[in-house]
C-alpha cells in the first residue's frame, strides 16, 4: 500500500490503474481463499462428526437407554444383597417394551473409567475395570472368544470373576483358569479369570482399543454397578417409558433425587461435544466469509460495469449479445475461482490432516468434499456476478456511449 502514488488516489484515478487493479482483485482473492479453506474444514468436522455418531463400537447399540439409580438399591458396598436389585429389575421388565435390563458401572463409553494396575505371571498390568451385572454382555451383544460368560451365580461366588477383554489378553498374555489379585477390602482375594470378550471401543473414537476388564464382584465387594442399561422395543413410547421407571423408582427408593432416562445415543454424543461445537462454530466463520466475498464481489463488478459501460455499449452495437457479455464478465471470475481453489485446497487440507491426526478412527479424506466446497463458491459467483452485470449487458447501447 505504501507504494500507491498517493496523487493517484486523491484524484480518484488509483482505481484505473494496474496497482489499483492488482489490490481490488488481490482483496477479493484472499477473501475466495479463506471461504474456500473455510468451508472444506467445515464439511470434513461435520463428516468426522457424523463418522463417530454413527460408529460400530462393537456392541449392541439399538434401541438402548440408561439411567443412574443409587448404590443401595443394587447391592450397597460390603456384603452385597441383590434382593431389592432384582426386585427392582423384575418390575421393570413386566412392562413388556422392556426387553431386558442390565447394569453397568457409570458410562460404558467413557474417558473415566475405574483404573487398576495389578500383578500378573510376575508383571504389573494397567487396565480398565468396570463392574457389570451377570447378564451385562449378553444384553450388549458382545461376544466372548474363549471362555465362557458370567452365570448368575457368579454373583455369588467368593471374589468375583473377571472377563479380560482380547487387547488385554494379546498384549498380557491373559490366560483362563489363572488368577488375579482383586480389589477387595481384605486385600487378599484371588479372582480367576474365566474368559475372553471380543474388543470392543470403551473409550471415544480419538482413542484406541485399551485392555479392558469386565468385573462381577461376587458377595462382597465396594463399588456396585448402578447405571441401569434397558433394551426396550421399537415401539415403545418414551414418554410413558419414562413416567413407568420413574414410579417404579419412586416405590424403592423414595428419597431419590429424579433422574432422566436417557437414550444412550445422546450419552455417547456427549463425548463429541467439543467435535460439534467447532463444527457449528467454523460453519458460522463459513457463512460470514461467503458473505464478505458476496459484498467484495458484488462491489467488484458493480465498479467495472460502470467503468466498462462505454465499452459494453460499443461491444452491443457490434453484435454482441447480452449473454455474451455475461460471458466475458463471469469468464474472469471463475479463472479467479479456479486459481483461489488452487491455493485453498492444499491450505484446508494440511489443516484438517493435522487435526485428524487427534483420532484413531478418521472418516475417508473424500475428493467430493473439495469438490463441493469449490461448486458452492462457484455457483455464488456466478450468481452474483451475472446478477449485477445483467443490467449493463441490457441497457440501451446509445445511452452507455453518450452519458
Amino acid at each position: 500500500i505504501t507504494k500507491f502514488n498517493p496523487a493517484l488516489v486523491m484524484k480518484g484515478s488509483f482505481q484505473a490503474t494496474k496497482s489499483g487493479k492488482i489490490m481490488r482483485y488481490s482483496l477479493v482473492g484472499i477473501q475466495y481463499v479463506i471461504s474456500i479453506s473455510l468451508i472444506i474444514c467445515s464439511l470434513f468436522i461435520q463428516k468426522q462428526h457424523k463418522y463417530m455418531l454413527k460408529y460400530e463400537m462393537g456392541f449392541d447399540e439399538e434401541q438402548l437407554y440408561t439411567i443412574e439409580v443409587p448404590y443401595s438399591l443394587v447391592g450397597g458396598g460390603g456384603e452385597l444383597d441383590y434382593t431389592q436389585r432384582d426386585a427392582f429389575t423384575d418390575e421393570l421388565k413386566k412392562n413388556p417394551n422392556i426387553l431386558d435390563v442390565a447394569y453397568g458401572d457409570d458410562r460404558l463409553v467413557d474417558m473415566a473409567h475405574m483404573g487398576w494396575s495389578r500383578k500378573y505371571k510376575d508383571q504389573w498390568i494397567n487396565f480398565s475395570a468396570y463392574p457389570v451385572s451377570w447378564n451385562f454382555l449378553q444384553m450388549m451383544g458382545i461376544g466372548i472368544e474363549e471362555g465362557r460368560d458370567f452365570m448368575p451365580s457368579d454373583e455369588q461366588s467368593e471374589n468375583g470373576v473377571l472377563i479380560f477383554n482380547r487387547e488385554a489378553a494379546d498384549r498380557f498374555g491373559i490366560e483362563l483358569g489363572t488368577t488375579i489379585q482383586a480389589h477387595l477390602s481384605d486385600g487378599d482375594g484371588l479372582t480367576p479369570i474365566i474368559g475372553i470378550s471380543e474388543n470392543f471401543n470403551s473409550q471415544p473414537l480419538q482413542y484406541g482399543i485399551e485392555p479392558f476388564a469386565f468385573l462381577v464382584f461376587g458377595e462382597y465387594g465396594w463399588r456396585q454397578p448402578n447405571q441401569v442399561y434397558l433394551r426396550v422395543a421399537a415401539r415403545a413410547d418414551f414418554k410413558e417409558l419414562r413416567k413407568y421407571i420413574k414410579d417404579i423408582l419412586e416405590r424403592f427408593v423414595p428419597y431419590m433425587e429424579p433422574q432422566e432416562l436417557k437414550f444412550f445415543d445422546d450419552e455417547l454424543a456427549i463425548q463429541y461435544q467439543t467435535e460439534d461445537k467447532l463444527s457449528t462454530l467454523v460453519t458460522m466463520f463459513s457463512f460470514l466469509s461467503i458473505m464478505i466475498s458476496i459484498i467484495g464481489v458484488f462491489g467488484l463488478v458493480l465498479f467495472e460495469t460502470q467503468y466498462k459501460r462505454r465499452e459494453i455499449g460499443i461491444r452491443r452495437i457490434h453484435g454482441a449479445s447480452a449473454m455474451g457479455i455475461l460471458k466475458m464478465f463471469n469468464k474472469k471470475y471463475l479463472y479467479i475461482v479456479a486459481i483461489c481453489s488452487a491455493v485453498a485446497i492444499p491450505i484446508s487440507y494440511y489443516i484438517i490432516d493435522r487435526w485428524m491426526q487427534q483420532f484413531v478412527y478418521r472418516t475417508e479424506m473424500s475428493v467430493w468434499v473439495y469438490v463441493v466446497a469449490v461448486l458452492i463458491i462457484t455457483i455464488i459467483t456466478v450468481a452474483t456476478v451475472s446478477l449485477r452485470s445483467w443490467k449493463a449487458a441490457n441497457e440501451n447501447p446509445s445511452d452507455s456511449i453518450n452519458n
